[in-house]
């Protein structure tokens, strides 16, 4: 899947993060991708707009819950044959419980984020040229634990 960066030129980009911060000055334009070695889902919603005393942990939170509907999403049973029985969909499954046991990182250009950091203060110090703050999650396992 490519990303925003990839997908939107850099002067629509910069020309869409100045509204959103003219329009709602106490929060912050943040992309979320997943990241490219991580087995956790894509989830459906990249673009959020964050208050600006959110803490990493908060929005983490956040996060976790989007990739654990995205999960849901997934169908649960899958056809077995062609006759059309169903069996346990058992991958999915096991998918959806690593998901809610796994530690979630959000990265900022290759760095990881402390839980404990506002959002203005992370967003003051990564923020991209095009106004957006880019954010990329991983799993714990990528990290080797």
């Amino acid at each position: 899947m490519a990303s925003y960066k990839e997908k939107e030129p850099f002067e629509k980009r910069c020309q869409e993060s100045a509204r959103i911060l003219e329009k709602y000055p106490n929060r912050i334009p943040v992309i979320v991708e997943k990241g490219k070695r991580t087995s956790l889902p894509q989830i459906s919603k990249t673009k959020f707009l964050v208050p600006k005393e959110m803490t990493i942990a908060e929005f983490c939170a956040i996060i976790q819950k989007h990739i654990n509907d995205q999960g849901d999403e997934s169908p649960t049973a899958q056809p077995d044959n062609a006759a059309g029985r169903t069996s346990p969909a058992t991958p999915d499954a096991s998918h959806r419980r690593r998901a809610h046991q796994q530690t979630l990182y959000l990265l900022c250009k290759g760095v990881w984020t402390e839980r404990g950091s506002k959002m203005s203060e992370v967003f003051a110090k990564y923020k991209d040229d095009d106004g957006f703050l880019y954010f990329t999650y991983m799993a714990e396992t990528v990290f080797g634990c």
